[in-house]
């Protein structure tokens, strides 16, 4: 999920940025960026909520406060101010270019805004694993059943439907980059993540959602493509539509890859691996490569290609040779390697 925000970063600042020579173009390089913005956070905040129950069964509540402060606070104060900085000097780099700074209200996490809200619903959850044991800590036998299963979907779809602002006015799921962060947003990723930790407690929910991921994949298409031609309306119906959409989707796509995903794979163990630094320094680069791109006549299809391919490269091995088996690595996370 962090590697898919380099594809779409790349195709939102592509449109932001370049030249428009193609309405057609625009518009699939929009939809690139909207489709994977419907399903990359709520996967990746349901199986951040599924690895923060491992850490909570296995070490308790004060294990699970002190990794999360090592691996997520201490990165985000870190990285931050790097990454602010990184943006300036690709701005000052392109003064007179097209690649200028959007103007702002206010101070923001950029990027690494779900750092921030990590932080939160990790210890909004440990509150309520605390005070609702029987549920957050046990296997949920009532959940066995395909019928009360469906009916709890129905419930989490519901329960997003009904929190507020949420949605921008394109109705897609509302960026919430801010330092303070937004309540609403926080309510609904909290949906994801204590769904995640319950995925932990209650195996039946995973093995499910791998065994029927091709059934999420359908209905998360057709509420998506009802978002694509009711974006305007934003009422409850809508609303519902669209983030049944989102879960499904989440669903499909991660039992999909546990499917396909059964044995240890180098390459995907190295990206694994890689993944968190190669997004904390990715948007940086995503505007570098479209300020060098700048004066050359690109179709927008092409110059998101080039964009994209010049971030992948620049960021693994900026982690190869910067990071992978340093300090950096370590305090990211990575393992010791031998």
């Amino acid at each position: 999920m962090m590697l898919l925000g380099l594809v779409l970063h790349s195709a939102i600042f592509t449109t932001t940025y370049a030249p428009i020579d193609n309405a057609a173009q625009e518009q699939v390089l929009y939809l690139i960026y909207d489709f994977i913005h419907t399903f990359r956070m709520p996967a990746f905040f349901l199986i951040s909520g599924f690895f923060a129950a491992v850490l909570f069964e296995k070490y308790g509540a004060a294990g699970l406060i002190s990794n999360r402060l090592k691996r997520i606070l201490l990165p985000l104060l870190i990285f931050w101010p790097v990454v602010t900085l990184m943006f300036q000097l690709v701005f000052e780099f392109q003064k007179n270019g097209s690649v200028q700074p959007v103007a702002q209200e206010y101070a923001e996490f950029y990027h690494l805004w779900f750092l921030s809200y990590l932080i939160y619903l990790n210890f909004f959850m440990i509150v309520i694993a605390k005070s609702i044991k029987p549920i957050f800590t046990k296997e949920i036998k009532l959940l066995k059943s395909k019928l009360i299963q469906l009916i709890f979907f129905a419930l989490l779809v519901l329960g997003l439907a009904i929190i507020p602002n949420t949605l921008d006015e394109d109705g897609a799921i509302k960026i919430a980059s801010q330092i303070t962060p937004d309540i609403y947003m926080l309510g609904f990723y909290l949906i994801f993540f204590g769904f995640g930790w319950l995925c932990f407690y209650n195996s039946t929910l995973i093995s499910n959602f791998t065994q029927f991921w091709y059934l999420f994949l359908v209905v998360g298409l057709i509420g998506y493509f009802g978002h694509l031609a009711t974006s305007e309306q934003l009422d409850f119906d809508y609303r519902l539509v669209y983030f049944g959409a989102a879960i499904s989707l989440s669903l499909a796509f991660l039992g999909l890859a546990m499917r396909l995903i059964t044995s240890h794979s180098a390459i995907v163990s190295y990206f694994a691996q890689s993944s968190y630094w190669i997004y904390i320094v990715h948007l940086p680069i995503v505007l570098l490569a479209l300020a060098l791109l700048d004066n050359f006549q690109l179709s927008l299809l092409a110059r998101f290609a080039l964009v994209l391919i010049f971030t992948v490269v620049a960021t693994t091995a900026s982690y190869h040779l910067v990071v992978r088996a340093k300090p950096i690595g370590r305090l990211l996370g990575e393992p010791v390697l031998k």
